[in-house]
């Protein structure tokens, strides 16, 4: 099968901008059960230089550190 997006990309608010991600081809994407085809860490900052990671890990579960 092949998979479609169902949306346009959601912008990330003002003052937050993603700094690196190790994703495969810079993005992260789901299969319909919920399981992560892409996987990897987002790193976001804000404005104030504050830094969180998003991880996304091969079932789909994702943990903000």
């Amino acid at each position: 099968g092949s998979y479609a997006s169902v949306g346009p990309a959601t912008a990330l608010p003002d003052g937050i901008e993603a700094i690196a991600c190790t994703a495969v081809g810079d993005g992260f994407a789901f299969r319909p059960r919920g399981h992560a085809a892409t996987f990897g860490t987002l790193a976001l900052r804000n404005r104030h230089g504050e830094q969180r990671l998003v991880v996304v890990d091969i079932v789909g579960r994702m943990q903000v550190r």
